[in-house]
């Protein structure tokens, strides 16, 4: 099984069966030889799982959630630095030849720290700390209950994630600055994983609207 919601499965069984994959594929990212490697695959996963814990607020205990949800944070923050270090050497190294000339000292720079995050990042064993968090988060997920049923439970939780994306919208309209581009981008993010939880290949409707959703955060991301 993928880490969709199958048609016949009941949503609470769905709900732990992918956070618990999620966990698995996090933990296997982690062990990578060339750690710094998987930390991007590894945050991906978190916000994915995160996405679909979401779906199951309505149905979980306030302290519950937030306890899960915290831990989910907890699990993806110590990869923040050595990731940021990572992706903004790649996007330099992206340029074209005559930008590249332009900004080789950046680039040189940007290198230098990237090394020495990747040092840091191995040498403290921080991924250590990742991996002890998402193995409590294994036993966790796998306790999950909620007391969603259908389809109109999870209305409420997906209206919400809708309109949280149409507020980031418009703020980055009137303002468009990184910051809050950046957080109408994740908003993008968080909606269209929930729908591609729920009904990724069907019905044809929706599974437009991931394409586009999709699209959407590859734009802010290139932005």
């Amino acid at each position: 099984m993928g880490a969709q919601l199958q048609v016949k499965e009941s949503l609470p069984h769905g709900l732990r069966r992918v956070c618990q994959r999620h966990v698995r594929t996090a933990l296997t990212h982690l062990e990578q030889p060339n750690s710094t490697a998987g930390i991007h695959a590894v945050r991906k996963d978190v916000k994915k799982m995160r996405a679909v814990l979401g779906l199951a607020r309505g149905g979980l205990k306030r302290r519950q959630y937030r306890k899960i949800a915290n831990a989910m944070r907890l699990a993806a923050k110590p990869l923040s630095a050595p990731r940021d270090a990572l992706v903004t050497k790649n996007a330099l190294g992206k340029l074209s030849p005559r930008s590249a000339k332009l900004f080789e000292t950046v680039r040189r720079s940007l290198e230098v720290y990237s090394n020495l995050e990747e040092h840091f990042y191995q040498a403290n064993e921080i991924g250590a700390v990742t991996r002890y968090i998402l193995q409590k988060l294994s036993k966790s997920t796998a306790e999950l209950k909620t007391t969603q049923s259908g389809w109109r439970d999870l209305h409420p939780c997906l209206r919400k994630s809708y309109v949280r994306g149409r507020r980031a919208y418009h703020q980055s309209v009137r303002r468009p600055t990184p910051e809050n581009l950046h957080a109408w981008r994740k908003q993008v993010k968080n909606f269209r994983e929930q729908l591609n939880f729920l009904c990724e290949e069907w019905p044809a409707k929706t599974a437009e609207m991931i394409r586009q959703l999709k699209s959407c955060g590859r734009r802010r991301e290139s932005g």
